[in-house]
C-alpha cells in the first residue's frame, strides 16, 4: 500500500507560509501535495473517509462559538479513529503520515485547536502540535488514540464523557502505562465522570495508580477488576 508522508522540514516551511498568508487558517491543499513524499508499493491509501470527518470538523469550527475547544477534539476522536483504524501499524506508526495528515486536511483545525502558540517565527512551539512525532502533544494523534481506547473499551461516549479533558487524557491515560489497557483506561475516565477531581487530587492519583499498575497485568483485567483496581487506587489517595 503505498501512502503519502510530510518530511518535518516541508512542514515547517510550509506552515510558516500558511501563517504568513491573508488567511493563516488557510491551507495551501497544492502546496502540501507538491511537497508529500509516497511511501510504500501498490494501491494508494483510501483517505475518502478521513476527509468527510475532516470536513465534518471544519463545518463545527466554524459553527463554534464559545467554550473549551477540547469539546471538538473530544467529540471527534472516536470517528478520526474509525476512519484510519484500517490502515497497517507500519503506516500509523510513521509520523510524517500523520504530519500529512496534519497539514493536507486538518492545518485550519489544529491552529484554531492550539492557536495561542501559532505565531510567524515560532515553529519550535507549534510544530510538535502538527507533526506526529510526540503522541501527547500533536493533535491527531492523541485523537486516534482517545478513540482507539473508548473502542476498545466499548464505550465510543467515553471519549467526549468528561468536559473540559485534555489534561485527564493527554497527562494522565496517554502518556502513561495506563493507556496500554483500554479497560483501566475507561474506568479513569469513568472516575472523573462521575465524581471530578481536582488538578492536584487528580494528579497524586494518576501518579499513585501508574505505580501500582507496575505489579499488575493490566490488559488482563476485566472491566469489573479494572474498576475495582482504579477505585480503590482513587480511595487510598482520598483517605476514604
Amino acid at each position: 500500500m503505498r501512502y503519502p508522508t510530510l518530511p518535518i522540514g516541508e512542514a515547517r516551511e510550509l506552515a510558516e507560509s500558511f501563517l504568513r498568508s491573508e488567511a493563516p487558517g488557510t491551507a495551501d491543499y497544492a502546496a502540501v501535495e507538491a511537497a508529500t513524499v509516497q511511501h510504500g508499493t501498490g494501491g494508494d491509501v483510501d483517505l475518502d473517509e478521513l476527509a468527510k470527518v475532516a470536513a465534518e470538523i471544519a463545518a463545527a469550527v466554524e459553527g463554534y462559538e464559545t467554550g473549551e475547544p477540547d469539546h471538538i477534539e473530544a467529540k471527534f476522536a472516536v470517528p478520526l479513529f474509525e476512519a484510519l483504524r484500517a490502515l497497517p501499524p507500519v503506516i500509523l506508526d510513521d509520523p510524517d503520515f500523520w504530519c500529512y495528515l496534519s497539514l493536507r486536511y486538518f492545518w485550519g483545525f489544529i491552529r484554531w485547536r492550539e492557536n495561542a502558540t501559532f505565531k510567524v517565527g515560532e515553529s519550535a512551539n507549534y510544530l510538535k502540535y502538527v507533526s506526529g512525532r510526540t503522541v501527547t502533544e500533536s493533535v491527531l494523534n492523541r485523537m486516534f488514540i482517545r478513540g482507539q481506547i473508548a473502542d476498545a473499551a466499548g464505550q465510543p461516549d467515553l471519549a467526549y464523557s468528561v468536559p473540559h479533558a485534555v489534561d485527564l487524557w493527554r497527562s494522565h491515560v496517554i502518556r502513561v502505562s495506563t493507556s496500554y489497557a483500554p479497560e483501566v483506561a475507561a474506568a479513569v475516565v469513568r472516575s472523573q465522570s462521575d465524581s471530578r477531581l481536582n488538578t492536584t487530587d487528580l494528579r497524586a492519583f494518576a501518579k499513585r495508580l501508574n505505580r501500582l499498575n507496575t505489579n499488575v497485568v493490566t490488559v488482563l483485567l476485566t472491566a469489573d477488576e479494572a474498576a475495582a483496581h482504579v477505585f480503590g487506587t482513587r480511595d487510598l489517595d482520598s483517605g476514604t
